[in-house]
């Protein structure tokens, strides 16, 4: 397989898989589309065309795999449906990425794992913010010993783009496991991944405030009475012509308000998700840690921060300004990472460089940055966080 691009196949094209299948198609990164499959028929065929390639398209995971016989499989389809095509392409030893979280539920994160361990494939988890330059630098100056041992982790996620998850499918826990999980799940493997243990116990709070349903709105903004009121409005987007063709045949093949055009209502009365919350974990290894989530935020503000407390030093920083690494002993002079340089790409760099190491994990038959192991900790860790909530106490885990 050295030197030949990796024959793929993605499942699910919704707006995060059609998103990647353009960047593969116009970046490769050592890929090569070699076919499409979507539940809902037609939606592949529009794709394919949208990406002017010649590829066979499909409705079911099993049918595509044995048709074409990929070199992988790519999942993005909603999390709840994760487990079906990873499982068809494992048994296949096919091997599989599988985009964040792994699953909405721990039952089927073993499934999927029992399918891992039968198979010689390759199953690589989506956390593409291990790849970021902020979390890679970190985890490097961790792992260097220059902080000593780690302490204390306060990570915090202000998403403004997050308001959108309440346009569409990621509202509805029993698709999506709630924000704990479709939104957090990164944020759990990257302070679980920098704490390097695994965690014992969690403490969450957390509520709906901003995205409740609103008396009068309409069900999108086009149509909307309190449009002028409302500052979440959001006008129809102008997009090139032939994407704005693309998103009204995705309407036209009957799926839901909530995808491009994006002017689907957040103020419904069917949400039962969470838009802001505290996190607190506790690690075997002694390391505490907090995680902040908010998609009730600004433009201005909409980034990952970090502080990483260690014995003999810190590192703090955000995602947008780079990072400061400091020493408690006063002689060693402290340093700034401009990492805005390698910043190019989906997620502040992060995709380009995680579908690159997804193809050089195949090729060189090395371990996974991330593995299913590290896919159902970070959904555990969110589930545990529900119930918190739910609770009103400290959950041990394991569940």
């Amino acid at each position: 397989m050295s030197g030949k691009n990796l024959r793929v196949v993605i499942a699910g094209l919704g707006l995060r898989g059609t998103s990647e299948s353009r960047f593969i198609h116009e970046h490769t990164h050592g890929m090569e589309i070699a076919g499409l499959v979507d539940v809902i028929g037609g939606r592949a065929e529009l794709t394919r065309d949208y990406l002017e390639i010649d590829v066979p398209c499909f409705t079911d995971t099993g049918k595509a795999l044995d048709a074409v016989k990929p070199d992988a499989l790519m999942c993005f389809t909603t999390d709840c449906f994760h487990t079906g095509p990873v499982e068809e392409a494992l048994k296949r030893n096919i091997n599989v990425f599988c985009e964040k979280p792994m699953a909405v539920s721990l039952a089927d994160c073993d499934r999927m794992i029992a399918a891992a361990k039968k198979s010689d494939a390759v199953f690589y988890m989506g956390f593409n913010m291990r790849h970021s330059p902020f979390h890679r630098t970190a985890y490097d100056i961790i792992q260097s010993g220059e902080i000593g041992d780690v302490l204390a982790i306060n990570a915090a996620e202000y998403y403004y783009g997050g308001r959108t998850y309440f346009r569409r499918w990621n509202r509805h826990c029993k698709k999506s496991g709630g924000l704990w999980l479709t939104k957090t799940s990164h944020d759990f493997d990257l302070v679980s991944w920098l704490a390097g243990s695994d965690p014992e116990q969690v403490y969450a709070l957390g509520s709906r405030r901003q995205f409740v349903a609103k008396p009068g709105a309409g069900k999108r903004c086009s149509e909307c009475p309190l449009a002028g009121d409302c500052v979440d409005f959001q006008p129809l987007p102008k997009q090139p012509d032939k994407m704005e063709k693309f998103y009204a045949k995705w309407h036209e093949l009957g799926i839901p308000h909530g995808y491009p055009p994006v002017d689907g209502c957040l103020y419904t009365d069917d949400t039962d998700t969470i838009d802001h919350g505290i996190s607190s974990i506790k690690y075997k290894n002694g390391v505490c840690a907090t995680v902040t989530l908010s998609v009730v935020t600004t433009p201005e503000v909409s980034r990952r921060e970090m502080t990483i407390v260690g014995t003999k030093g810190m590192i703090q920083g955000d995602t947008e300004k780079g990072l400061n690494l400091s020493f408690r002993d006063l002689s060693k002079a402290p340093r700034r990472y401009d990492l805005k340089r390698l910043a190019d790409g989906g997620h502040g760099g992060a995709d380009p460089m995680m579908l690159a190491d997804f193809v050089r994990t195949i090729r060189e038959k090395k371990s996974p940055r991330a593995s299913w192991a590290d896919g159902r900790r970070s959904v555990e860790i969110g589930l545990a966080a529900t119930q918190s909530m739910k609770v009103k106490q400290a959950v041990n885990l394991p569940l």
